[in-house]
């Protein structure tokens, strides 16, 4: 059996994060997500599911999710003693391999 040695330029790998169209790439990909998200997430009065979002993140990354107000979105996400899961993010991430 032959064995393969990968050896990282890591200068390199730390530019992809400023070459634009790789942020470019991130944000889309964020903002679909999101998108998703905020669609596939528990509704009661809608509030909770709009605030799902995509904002940058440092080095290239983007982060997506819900605003500190709207915390009781993981209540659905993750169940509680009297109600049953009803995964949304998770299923969402799980769906595009994340």
């Amino acid at each position: 059996m032959a064995l393969t040695k990968v050896v990282w330029d890591y200068p390199a790998v730390r530019g992809l994060a400023e070459e634009r169209s790789v942020v470019a790439t991130v944000e889309d990909v964020a903002l679909s997500l999101a998108r998703e998200m905020a669609h596939a997430a528990a509704r009661d009065t809608g509030a909770g599911a709009d605030s799902i979002e995509a904002r940058p993140g440092s080095r290239g990354s983007a982060r997506v999710g819900w605003d500190e107000a709207h915390y009781y979105l993981l209540f659905p996400e993750y169940g509680t003693v009297d109600q049953a899961e009803q995964r949304f993010a998770r299923d969402t991430l799980e769906r595009h391999a994340l």
